[in-house]
Protein backbone atom coordinates (compact mmCIF):
# COMPACT_ATOMS: atom_id res chain seq x y z
CA UNK A 1 0.00 0.00 0.00
CA UNK A 2 2.91 2.08 0.57
CA UNK A 3 4.18 1.69 -2.83
CA UNK A 4 1.31 2.53 -4.36
CA UNK A 5 1.02 5.48 -2.57
CA UNK A 6 4.53 6.54 -3.93
CA UNK A 7 3.34 5.44 -7.03
CA UNK A 8 0.04 7.40 -7.19
CA UNK A 9 1.82 10.59 -6.33
CA UNK A 10 4.31 10.37 -9.00
CA UNK A 11 1.06 10.03 -11.53
CA UNK A 12 -0.64 12.67 -9.79
CA UNK A 13 3.11 15.12 -10.25
CA UNK A 14 3.04 15.22 -14.12
CA UNK A 15 -0.96 14.91 -14.02
CA UNK A 16 -0.37 18.22 -12.17
CA UNK A 17 2.56 19.33 -14.16
CA UNK A 18 0.61 18.68 -17.16
CA UNK A 19 -2.28 20.88 -16.21
CA UNK A 20 -0.29 23.82 -15.03
CA UNK A 21 2.02 23.70 -18.26
CA UNK A 22 -0.63 22.77 -20.54
CA UNK A 23 -2.66 26.43 -20.67
CA UNK A 24 0.78 28.34 -21.33
CA UNK A 25 2.27 25.69 -23.49
CA UNK A 26 -1.11 25.82 -25.68
CA UNK A 27 -1.52 29.22 -25.83
CA UNK A 28 2.29 29.61 -27.36
CA UNK A 29 1.64 27.10 -29.69
CA UNK A 30 -1.95 28.51 -30.95
CA UNK A 31 -0.29 32.00 -31.18
CA UNK A 32 2.63 31.16 -33.10
CA UNK A 33 1.43 27.87 -35.01
CA UNK A 34 -1.89 28.35 -34.99
CA UNK A 35 -4.93 26.75 -32.92
CA UNK A 36 -5.24 23.41 -34.91
CA UNK A 37 -1.35 22.46 -33.72
CA UNK A 38 -2.47 23.00 -30.09
CA UNK A 39 -4.35 19.54 -30.41
CA UNK A 40 -2.26 17.77 -33.57
CA UNK A 41 0.70 17.78 -31.26
CA UNK A 42 -0.93 15.73 -28.69
CA UNK A 43 -1.33 12.94 -30.59
CA UNK A 44 2.27 11.18 -30.78
CA UNK A 45 2.56 11.75 -27.04
CA UNK A 46 -0.81 9.71 -27.05
CA UNK A 47 0.45 7.13 -29.38
CA UNK A 48 3.27 6.84 -27.15
CA UNK A 49 1.63 6.54 -24.24
CA UNK A 50 -0.90 3.94 -25.91
CA UNK A 51 2.09 2.01 -27.11
CA UNK A 52 3.99 1.63 -23.85
CA UNK A 53 0.76 0.79 -21.69
CA UNK A 54 0.15 -2.08 -23.65
CA UNK A 55 3.80 -4.21 -23.81
CA UNK A 56 4.07 -3.12 -20.44
CA UNK A 57 0.56 -3.88 -18.55
CA UNK A 58 -0.06 -7.49 -18.11
CA UNK A 59 -2.75 -7.55 -15.45
CA UNK A 60 -4.97 -10.16 -15.37
CA UNK A 61 -7.63 -10.27 -12.91
CA UNK A 62 -7.71 -13.54 -11.41
CA UNK A 63 -10.91 -15.95 -12.17
CA UNK A 64 -11.58 -13.50 -15.30
CA UNK A 65 -10.62 -14.20 -18.82
CA UNK A 66 -8.90 -11.65 -21.59
CA UNK A 67 -11.55 -12.37 -24.44
CA UNK A 68 -12.28 -8.98 -26.19
CA UNK A 69 -16.01 -10.06 -26.05
CA UNK A 70 -15.84 -10.27 -21.36
CA UNK A 71 -13.80 -7.48 -21.32
CA UNK A 72 -16.92 -5.44 -23.56
CA UNK A 73 -19.35 -7.42 -21.84
CA UNK A 74 -17.92 -5.91 -18.55
CA UNK A 75 -18.52 -1.88 -19.46
CA UNK A 76 -20.98 -0.66 -17.75
CA UNK A 77 -23.18 0.97 -20.92
CA UNK A 78 -26.46 1.80 -19.02
CA UNK A 79 -24.28 3.72 -16.29
CA UNK A 80 -22.25 5.48 -18.15
CA UNK A 81 -25.43 6.92 -20.41
CA UNK A 82 -27.53 7.75 -17.76
CA UNK A 83 -24.73 9.43 -15.68
CA UNK A 84 -23.77 11.37 -18.69
CA UNK A 85 -27.93 12.37 -19.38
CA UNK A 86 -28.60 13.22 -16.09
CA UNK A 87 -25.33 15.52 -16.08
CA UNK A 88 -25.80 17.02 -18.80
CA UNK A 89 -29.41 17.39 -18.32
CA UNK A 90 -28.60 19.23 -14.72
CA UNK A 91 -26.01 21.73 -16.47
CA UNK A 92 -29.01 22.38 -19.39
CA UNK A 93 -31.25 23.56 -16.00
CA UNK A 94 -28.70 25.54 -14.28
CA UNK A 95 -28.05 27.16 -18.04
CA UNK A 96 -31.80 27.87 -18.72
CA UNK A 97 -32.60 28.61 -15.05
CA UNK A 98 -29.71 30.97 -13.85
CA UNK A 99 -27.92 32.20 -17.43
CA UNK A 100 -30.91 32.53 -19.29
CA UNK A 101 -33.16 32.75 -16.79
CA UNK A 102 -36.17 31.46 -17.92
CA UNK A 103 -38.90 30.95 -15.52
CA UNK A 104 -39.21 28.14 -13.77
CA UNK A 105 -42.57 26.90 -15.59
CA UNK A 106 -40.86 27.24 -18.97
CA UNK A 107 -40.80 24.34 -21.44
CA UNK A 108 -36.88 24.31 -21.33
CA UNK A 109 -36.51 24.23 -17.38
CA UNK A 110 -39.26 21.72 -16.85
CA UNK A 111 -38.16 19.41 -19.43
CA UNK A 112 -34.24 19.77 -18.41
CA UNK A 113 -35.55 19.39 -15.19
CA UNK A 114 -37.53 15.92 -15.50
CA UNK A 115 -35.18 14.48 -17.62
CA UNK A 116 -32.22 14.73 -14.84
CA UNK A 117 -34.64 12.83 -12.39
CA UNK A 118 -35.79 10.65 -14.36
CA UNK A 119 -32.10 9.74 -15.80
CA UNK A 120 -30.66 9.73 -12.25
CA UNK A 121 -33.31 7.12 -10.88
CA UNK A 122 -32.52 5.12 -14.13
CA UNK A 123 -29.00 5.12 -13.10
CA UNK A 124 -29.55 3.39 -9.69
CA UNK A 125 -31.44 1.66 -11.10
CA UNK A 126 -29.07 0.19 -13.92
CA UNK A 127 -26.23 0.58 -11.21
CA UNK A 128 -27.97 -1.38 -8.49
CA UNK A 129 -29.96 -4.01 -10.47
CA UNK A 130 -28.50 -4.56 -14.25
CA UNK A 131 -24.67 -3.46 -15.13
CA UNK A 132 -22.78 -6.25 -14.92
CA UNK A 133 -19.47 -4.11 -13.04
CA UNK A 134 -21.48 -1.15 -12.22
CA UNK A 135 -19.02 2.09 -11.83
CA UNK A 136 -21.18 2.92 -8.42
CA UNK A 137 -20.23 -0.68 -6.62
CA UNK A 138 -23.28 -1.57 -4.21
CA UNK A 139 -21.01 -3.38 -1.99
CA UNK A 140 -18.85 -0.12 -1.61
CA UNK A 141 -22.01 1.82 -1.08
CA UNK A 142 -22.67 -0.44 2.09
CA UNK A 143 -19.10 0.34 3.81
CA UNK A 144 -18.41 4.25 5.35
CA UNK A 145 -15.20 4.84 4.44
CA UNK A 146 -15.54 4.98 0.37
CA UNK A 147 -18.78 6.77 0.79
CA UNK A 148 -17.33 9.45 3.01
CA UNK A 149 -14.05 9.80 0.26
CA UNK A 150 -16.72 10.17 -2.37
CA UNK A 151 -18.38 12.62 -1.32
CA UNK A 152 -15.59 14.81 -0.07
CA UNK A 153 -14.24 14.83 -3.40
CA UNK A 154 -17.37 15.46 -4.92
CA UNK A 155 -17.34 18.84 -2.24
CA UNK A 156 -14.38 19.47 -1.97
CA UNK A 157 1.60 15.51 -3.85
CA UNK A 158 4.49 14.11 -3.72
CA UNK A 159 5.50 15.39 -0.36
CA UNK A 160 2.42 14.13 2.04
CA UNK A 161 2.83 10.50 0.05
CA UNK A 162 6.57 10.48 0.86
CA UNK A 163 5.75 10.68 4.31
CA UNK A 164 2.61 8.11 4.30
CA UNK A 165 5.01 5.79 2.40
CA UNK A 166 7.45 6.06 5.28
CA UNK A 167 4.84 5.96 8.32
CA UNK A 168 2.10 4.57 6.74
CA UNK A 169 -0.05 7.39 8.19
CA UNK A 170 -2.54 9.80 6.47
CA UNK A 171 -5.29 11.01 8.84
CA UNK A 172 -3.04 13.88 10.50
CA UNK A 173 -2.20 14.99 7.26
CA UNK A 174 -5.64 14.92 5.89
CA UNK A 175 -7.38 16.36 9.25
CA UNK A 176 -4.52 19.73 8.71
CA UNK A 177 -4.44 19.93 5.13
CA UNK A 178 -8.33 19.30 5.10
CA UNK A 179 -8.62 23.04 6.69
CA UNK A 180 -6.31 24.44 3.44
CA UNK A 181 -9.12 24.87 0.86
CA UNK A 182 -11.11 26.34 3.31
CA UNK A 183 -8.30 29.17 4.69
CA UNK A 184 -7.56 30.15 0.73
CA UNK A 185 -11.36 30.04 0.62
CA UNK A 186 -11.72 33.21 3.23
CA UNK A 187 -8.67 34.64 1.57
CA UNK A 188 -9.76 34.84 -1.80
CA UNK A 189 -12.97 36.29 -0.72
CA UNK A 190 -11.43 38.99 1.44
CA UNK A 191 -9.12 39.72 -1.88
CA UNK A 192 -10.55 43.68 -3.25
CA UNK A 193 -9.68 45.62 -6.19
CA UNK A 194 -6.98 47.43 -4.53
CA UNK A 195 -5.19 43.89 -3.26
CA UNK A 196 -1.49 43.04 -4.42
CA UNK A 197 -0.24 40.47 -6.56
CA UNK A 198 1.34 39.05 -3.87
CA UNK A 199 -2.01 38.76 -1.56
CA UNK A 200 -3.81 37.47 -4.87
CA UNK A 201 -1.04 34.58 -5.26
CA UNK A 202 -1.07 33.85 -1.63
CA UNK A 203 -4.92 33.46 -1.24
CA UNK A 204 -4.59 30.75 -4.13
CA UNK A 205 -1.96 28.70 -2.88
CA UNK A 206 -3.45 26.97 0.33
CA UNK A 207 -6.42 25.80 -2.10
CA UNK A 208 -4.04 23.79 -4.15
CA UNK A 209 -1.97 22.54 -1.66
CA UNK A 210 -4.85 21.09 0.49
CA UNK A 211 -6.40 19.36 -2.40
CA UNK A 212 -3.20 17.83 -3.86
CA UNK A 213 -2.55 16.26 -0.21
CA UNK A 214 -6.48 15.52 0.65
CA UNK A 215 -7.24 14.14 -3.01
CA UNK A 216 -4.21 11.91 -2.95
CA UNK A 217 -4.55 10.64 0.77
CA UNK A 218 -8.42 9.94 0.96
CA UNK A 219 -7.50 7.63 -2.50
CA UNK A 220 -4.65 5.99 -0.56
CA UNK A 221 -7.10 5.45 2.75
CA UNK A 222 -10.20 4.57 0.76
CA UNK A 223 -7.99 1.13 -1.17
CA UNK A 224 -6.54 0.35 2.38
CA UNK A 225 -10.15 0.29 3.40
CA UNK A 226 -11.51 -1.93 0.36
CA UNK A 227 -10.20 -5.71 -0.38
CA UNK A 228 -7.66 -6.59 -2.80
CA UNK A 229 -9.59 -7.63 -5.61
CA UNK A 230 -12.01 -4.34 -5.99
CA UNK A 231 -9.03 -1.90 -6.21
CA UNK A 232 -9.83 -1.16 -9.24
CA UNK A 233 -13.48 -0.20 -8.60
CA UNK A 234 -12.70 1.88 -5.90
CA UNK A 235 -10.52 3.87 -7.65
CA UNK A 236 -13.03 4.32 -10.38
CA UNK A 237 -15.23 4.81 -7.72
CA UNK A 238 -13.35 7.80 -6.23
CA UNK A 239 -12.80 9.06 -9.49
CA UNK A 240 -16.22 8.86 -10.54
CA UNK A 241 -17.20 11.28 -7.47
CA UNK A 242 -14.31 13.64 -7.88
CA UNK A 243 -15.28 14.08 -11.64
CA UNK A 244 -18.93 14.50 -11.31
CA UNK A 245 -17.96 16.71 -8.27
CA UNK A 246 -15.70 18.79 -10.48
CA UNK A 247 -18.37 19.37 -13.26
CA UNK A 248 -21.44 20.19 -11.02
CA UNK A 249 -18.86 22.28 -8.63
CA UNK A 250 -18.54 24.15 -11.92
CA UNK A 251 -22.08 24.53 -13.29
CA UNK A 252 -23.35 25.91 -9.76
CA UNK A 253 -20.84 28.34 -9.64
CA UNK A 254 -21.55 29.51 -12.57
CA UNK A 255 -24.96 29.68 -12.00
CA UNK A 256 -24.79 31.57 -9.07
CA UNK A 257 -21.89 34.30 -10.02
CA UNK A 258 -24.54 34.87 -13.33
CA UNK A 259 -27.51 35.51 -10.83
CA UNK A 260 -25.62 37.42 -8.37
CA UNK A 261 -23.62 39.73 -11.64
CA UNK A 262 -27.29 40.31 -13.63
CA UNK A 263 -28.64 41.65 -9.88
CA UNK A 264 -26.34 43.64 -9.49
CA UNK A 265 -25.98 44.61 -12.76
CA UNK A 266 -29.83 45.70 -12.84
CA UNK A 267 -29.43 48.02 -10.05
CA UNK A 268 -26.21 49.95 -10.68
CA UNK A 269 -26.99 50.36 -14.37
CA UNK A 270 -29.94 52.50 -14.58
CA UNK A 271 -31.71 55.54 -16.50
CA UNK A 272 -32.93 54.88 -20.15
CA UNK A 273 -31.66 51.62 -22.11
CA UNK A 274 -30.53 50.21 -19.11
CA UNK A 275 -32.02 46.65 -19.22
CA UNK A 276 -30.54 46.48 -22.69
CA UNK A 277 -27.35 46.80 -20.96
Amino acid sequence: MRERGMTQGIASLFNGAGMGLGAPLGGWISDRYGWRWAFLIQIPFFALSFFLTSINLNYETPGRGRSTKEILKRIDYGGCATMFITVGALLFFLSFKYNQEYAWDSAPVVTSLVIMIVAAIAFLFVELKLAYEPMLTPTLLKETVPVIIGCSNALVSMCNLWYMSKTGRYKILTDVFGLFPCVGSLLVYRLKETSSEFEKWFSIIPVGLGNAVVLQTTLMCLLASIDTSQLAVGTGFTHLFRGVGQVLGVAVSSAFFQSVLDRELRSRITGQGGDEV
